[in-house]
């Protein structure tokens, strides 16, 4: 029965394999990445009217030494067949490499043939088209045939670079996610914190780019954002930070670090801080706050900020008061908030009868107003 083009019957593989091919070269070693199809599977004619397409996603840069392909001839095949590969998925334009095999080359039963390019290619990062074809006529008996050409599947990794193949086009693409720590210290009003943005790369590809926002609440001040190869600027508390370098393939991570301080007049207040990242690894986060999504481009951190709890008590005078004779107050302002107070402010009201001297204390800076005391 002839099969062709989506007439394909059975379980294949096929692998884009690294491997040296010393048995098909006469000994020599080599070790380029080679389109191969596997042993068993769907059978494929090719002809003028049949082909196949394979797509290959470089995820890095990698060697291509060509295919080796399992196929056979039909009983009168005397017509040539030709591997091609294009720098885009529509097997477009002037092919990269092309590699012509006769008849010779071929069996009347299945067996690997070598499509060997000359010099082999390097294939950077994206999706390439390759295609098999041959100009013989449409007849079981001057036709080629191909297995398994349906699936396919990376060996090694480690010498194929992460690239992959399929016969549908694959997505070779970062997939940029973030997450935001909570502030360290815990936000406290007048102090410093910083929050943690981490950016991690679940895609297949490398991402060079990125671009994050962070949009601060009113009652957080910027005062830094830094991270290896972040680029940061704040306009009016949306933090715009932009990446240039390398957040590797399948959970790399780069992270910002983004301090702030927090407002006189926060204490107590929930504050939420929001951020986001370009999933594409792209200059166009989603905005963020409540409605960002998606979930995984969007992250948030809500604190309370932390404020001092002051209070005041005064001694008896010291001496008793006696008319004419100076006796001195002591003042104790105490503090049982969580954070530390830099600031505050006393006022002593003298009642009539009693005249100010003076009002000091490490720190205080005092002034009388007729018998009105205020210190800061």
């Amino acid at each position: 029965m002839r099969r062709g083009v989506g007439r394909m019957f059975g379980r294949s593989v096929l692998v884009l394999a690294v491997q040296f091919l010393s048995a098909l070269l006469g000994g020599a070693a080599y070790a380029q990445a080679y389109l191969e199809t596997g042993q068993t599977g769907a059978q494929t004619q090719i002809d003028t009217s049949h082909s196949t397409t394979i797509y290959i996603g470089a995820v890095n840069s990698f060697t291509l030494g060509g295919a080796n392909y399992v196929m056979k001839r039909g009983s009168a095949s005397t017509a040539t067949v030709s591997f091609d590969v294009y720098a885009n998925v529509g097997c477009t334009g002037a092919p990269l490499a092309s590699v012509t095999q006769n008849s010779s080359a071929f069996n009347q039963t299945y067996a690997p043939v070598l499509f060997q390019i000359s010099g082999n290619i390097t294939l950077g990062p994206g999706i390439y088209c390759t295609k098999l074809t041959s100009n013989a006529v449409d007849q079981q008996n001057e036709a080629y045939f191909i297995k398994g050409y349906d699936a396919c599947v990376v060996l090694p990794p480690n010498l194929a670079n992460g690239a992959i193949c399929s016969n549908t086009i694959p997505t070779i693409a970062p997939n940029l996610s973030i997450a935001k720590s909570a502030p360290s210290p815990g936000l406290s009003a007048g102090a410093q914190s910083t929050y943690t943005l981490t950016v991690t790369n679940a895609g297949n590809m490398t991402a060079t780019t990125a671009q994050v926002k962070d949009q601060l609440p009113t009652g957080l001040t910027l005062v830094s954002a830094s991270g290896s190869g972040w680029s940061c600027a704040n306009a009016s508390g949306l933090v715009t930070c932009n990446f240039s370098g390398s957040i590797a393939a399948s959970s790399g991570s780069s992270t910002i670090d983004v301090v702030v301080t927090a407002n006189a007049g926060t204490g107590g207040q929930s504050l939420t801080n929001y951020a986001s990242v370009d999933p594409t690894g792209g200059s166009s986060p989603p905005t963020p706050g409540p409605s960002c999504s998606p979930s995984t481009s969007c992250a948030s951190s809500t604190s309370t900020v932390a404020a001092p709890s002051l209070s005041v008590s005064k001694s008896a005078p010291s001496p008793a008061l006696t008319v004419g004779q100076q006796s001195t107050y002591v003042l104790t302002v105490s503090n049982s908030g969580p954070a530390a107070a830099t600031t505050a402010q006393v006022k002593d009201q003298f009642p009539a009868g009693l005249t100010f001297v003076s009002a000091s204390g490490s720190g205080w800076s005092c002034a009388n107003a007729s018998g009105l005391v205020t210190c800061d």
